[in-house]
């Protein structure tokens, strides 16, 4: 996909606080003043870099026959991310970019605007260079990318319809309508028709040598 994806010329800055993402289990908003770079894919408008404040909310609750399993996820999004959208998203955050001006950029430690644009190319690398994938993504389905502060790999987020699933570390949580399935701390819950199935992993034992 490396090949095909194409990082705008120009930064834009947000005119207004925006809610890119929401369904039953999700929000993602971002705050006005963030910094955006148009992604192209194919010559066809397929997303934007972000840089500014944004906040993640998600009901990251397992509903079961004996109890709630797990707690909802607030996290502030400071670090830059991608975003890729269906159209009718794209469009509607196009019409609030303004061009950004150098006193914006400097607030997200740009010097200008090149500098934003080669960090939404090098955030692009590490999202997909490893892709294989050749077409747009299909209609209505969001997938977002989020630079992590401690480590290159970076946290996913994927929605199609009534489908989620976020990637967080080592952390996994995925919905669909009536099955939910949940990979933390070394414990597995897979929910499914109000029935639960739970896999702890065992922690490891150092080996011990016998004298």
């Amino acid at each position: 996909m490396i090949d095909q994806l194409h990082v705008g010329e120009e930064a834009f800055r947000l005119e207004e606080p925006f809610t890119l993402f929401r369904n039953d289990k999700c929000v993602l908003k971002i705050s006005d003043g963030a910094i955006v770079v148009p992604l192209y894919f194919n010559g066809e408008s397929l997303g934007y870099f972000f840089h500014g404040e944004g906040k993640l909310l998600l009901d990251a609750v397992i509903e079961t026959p004996k109890g709630a399993v797990g707690k909802p996820i607030e996290r502030n999004i400071e670090t830059p991310f991608i975003m890729i959208a269906p159209a009718s998203k794209i469009e509607e955050i196009r019409g609030k970019l303004r061009k950004a001006e150098n006193e914006n950029l400097e607030q997200r430690g740009y010097a200008n605007a090149g500098e934003a644009v080669e960090a939404a190319r090098n955030l692009c690398y590490a999202m997909f260079r490893k892709s294989t994938f050749c077409r747009r993504p299909e209609p209505q389905s969001y997938v977002f990318g989020f630079q992590r502060k401690d480590a290159e790999k970076l946290d996913l987020l994927a929605a199609k319809g009534d489908k989620l699933v976020y990637i967080c570390g080592e952390n996994i949580f995925a919905f669909k309508r009536g099955k939910s399935i949940m990979i933390k701390s070394n414990r597995l819950v897979i929910a499914k028709n109000n029935k639960i199935i739970t896999l702890v992993k065992p922690p490891k034992t150092p080996f011990r040598g016998v004298s």
